[in-house]
């Protein structure tokens, strides 16, 4: 490391005590490992993670022996896979795609996978066919979490959500064969809507009932109620970005206070094992669907600041929302879009 970048590390370390972010959902386990902190600001240092203390992670910064740092776990992603999502690499070659794509696939990135191996048929339409067989397995993975995710919802009685990741696999996963699947299950929905809207209200009634009796589930969904009516709000305003932005803010906020009580929600043990199941079926359902709001959020935030060429920021916000979702066509679609921008403006 120069001097130059030993010399930033001071206020660097300031800056980290108090960082916004979300809680990822990234499997962190308690033992040292390289990661790479992503600072909003656009800053971006190696550490390795040194202690777990709940929120705060205790970190040593690559190439400062001895030194130490504490920063909140949601600022926090892997490195190799925050290299996917930010790394401001131009692949010139077929052979760099490809790289990229092994990349993609050893992290269980089937969407940046695909993207990779489009661009590399491109630049060597000799391998077109070769590759495409990759890109078709890419593309079914994706499928099929998608529809996974469409059923979740739809057991949840999260109906709208259920019908646009429907929608995603019919629209984007053209040909896979979670397509003829999620084309049955939508007609099947679209046939018999009144009795399974019906059925969607019992299961949403059952939930408010078992979120009622815990305080931090009541807690969540009221600001997880009031995040959406901000992130509708700011979608209905963008027209004024400068107001859409401040409600899309909001939202981020208001979904991140929820993610992070959520996160410390602890199911009381004095509860009958079927109340305990009940919570953690509850939690999962809240957890995906607050998930889904988060990735929402940051893909507006995203493309709101593409739109003002800050390229820093919205990538930041593609690389949070790929964090939660990885396999969200918006991520990908927000990513590409960022980097056609970028590639056009350094012309």
């Amino acid at each position: 490391m120069s001097n130059r970048k030993r010399m930033a590390i001071v206020p660097i370390l300031m800056l980290l005590t108090s960082l916004p972010g979300i809680a990822d959902d990234l499997a962190m386990e308690p033992e040292e490992m390289t990661r790479a902190i992503h600072l909003k600001s656009g800053i971006v240092i190696e550490a390795k993670v040194i202690e777990f203390t709940g929120p705060l992670v205790v970190v040593e910064f690559s190439g400062v022996p001895g030194s130490r740092g504490s920063v909140a776990q949601s600022s926090i992603v892997p490195a190799d896979l925050f290299s996917l999502m930010v790394d401001n690499r131009d692949p010139k070659t077929a052979e760099d795609w490809i790289k990229l794509a092994k990349e993609a696939e050893s992290l269980g990135l089937y969407a940046d996978r695909i993207w990779s191996l489009r661009n590399a048929a491109r630049l060597a339409p000799d391998r077109a066919r070769e590759i495409g067989v990759e890109v078709e397995a890419a593309r079914q993975e994706c499928s099929k979490e998608r529809l996974n995710r469409a059923k979740e919802f739809l057991e949840a009685g999260e109906l709208e959500r259920a019908r646009r990741y429907l929608h995603t696999v019919m629209t984007e996963y053209c040909g896979c064969v979670a397509e003829e699947e999620g084309a049955v299950l939508m007609k099947e929905i679209t046939d018999n809507i009144d009795r399974v809207e019906a059925k969607a209200s019992i299961v949403v009634a059952a939930r408010r009932k078992i979120q009622a009796s815990q305080e931090d589930l009541r807690a969540v969904r009221e600001l997880m109620d009031r995040g959406e009516d901000a992130l509708r709000m700011g979608r209905g305003l963008l027209e004024r970005p400068t107001n859409a932005m401040s409600r899309f803010d909001e939202a981020q906020a208001l979904f991140e206070r929820g993610w992070k009580l959520l996160g410390r929600f602890a199911i009381p043990a004095s509860l009958s094992p079927e109340l305990q199941e009940a919570l953690v079926t509850e939690v999962r359902r809240l957890k995906g669907a607050l998930r889904d709001d988060l990735v929402a959020v940051h893909l507006e935030l995203g493309h709101a600041y593409l739109t003002r060429s800050a390229f820093v920021r919205a990538t930041a916000h593609a690389g949070e929302a790929a964090a939660l979702d990885a396999e969200n066509p918006g991520v990908l679609a927000l990513r590409i879009a960022i980097w056609a921008a970028r590639s056009w403006s350094s012309r």
